[in-house]
């Protein structure tokens, strides 16, 4: 679960300034879906609804209810929670086991690969590791990647972002994106690395960003008068199923949204349950 990315800069959906999916252009079993939709504009809302039964327009943060990975768990799928994010994970996994949730100090996401790794090593034969990044959360872009990944110039390396040029602000947080997109390739080596047809990788960002159109910057407005860059995010799978691959590349550019994860997540698992809905499950066939 990527933080604050959105799809507007990204070089999979054709933005030409930065190549910001360096490291996952060439991967032939990659799926970018160019149209889709977040469930809220901050984490605290998405983050929760993203895993939720509830469609973004049926969620409200009062619920009490089992989400996607509680009703995994429940039928016998390992369930485990790495989390980078500073924000924690807003309860999404307060019931899973204490071994199966681990959390870094919020430094640079790559912290989490080699416990990521490690877990690999010993699956379960159903399991699911969900990775939540810091991601490209601001106003501290410069601080979300090491020096190395500064690879677009020049750059606004402060807090505050009214002291800096336009192109500045939006190569600083490139540089995010292309982190993240590291990151991302690392993860799907990982897996290829641990063998097997049926695993998969699948990345989304919880919400998007403003970095200054018509004035506005970071995120959180309402859902209704937030701009397209604060809910249009990235979504990327990775599969090695080749079946399962054809069926994504055939919907890449359908309008798809959080509102789908519940079901596919289930869907992805054969889960049986009277909760689960195929029209939003993207992995059926």
């Amino acid at each position: 679960v990527g933080e604050t990315a959105r799809a507007k800069n990204y070089s999979l959906g054709g933005y030409a300034k930065n190549d910001t999916n360096f490291y996952t252009k060439n991967e032939p079993n990659l799926v970018y879906f160019s149209d889709a939709r977040s469930c809220g504009t901050a984490t605290a809302v998405s983050l929760p609804c993203l895993f939720s039964k509830s469609t973004r327009r049926e969620y409200s943060s009062k619920e009490f209810s089992e989400n996607a990975l509680d009703i995994l768990k429940r039928v016998g799928v390992k369930v485990v929670w790495l989390g980078n994010n500073s924000g924690k994970c807003k309860g999404v996994c307060g019931r899973l086991d204490a071994g199966d949730v681990e959390y870094f100090d919020a430094g640079y996401d790559t912290n989490m690969l080699p416990s990521f790794k490690k877990r690999l090593e010993n699956l379960a034969q159903n399991e699911i590791i969900v990775l939540h990044l810091q991601g490209s959360h601001g106003p501290a872009y410069h601080a979300r990647y090491p020096s190395e990944f500064r690879k677009f110039t020049p750059t606004c390396d402060t807090s505050e972002l009214s002291s800096c040029e336009s192109e500045s602000i939006v190569n600083t947080y490139d540089n995010t994106l292309l982190f993240t997109d590291f990151f991302i390739d690392e993860v799907i080596k990982a897996v290829k690395d641990a063998g097997g047809d049926k695993s998969a990788v699948w990345y989304f960002s919880d919400h998007g960003e403003s970095l200054g159109e018509n004035g506005i910057y970071l995120h959180g407005l309402p859902y209704s008068i937030a701009p397209d860059e604060q809910k249009h995010i990235p979504a990327i799978i990775f599969s090695s199923n080749s079946e399962l691959l054809k069926r994504l590349k055939a919907r890449k550019n359908e309008t798809l949204s959080h509102d789908f994860i519940f079901s596919s997540v289930l869907g992805y698992f054969g889960v049986k349950t009277k909760a689960y809905e195929p029209e939003f499950d993207i992995f059926r066939e």
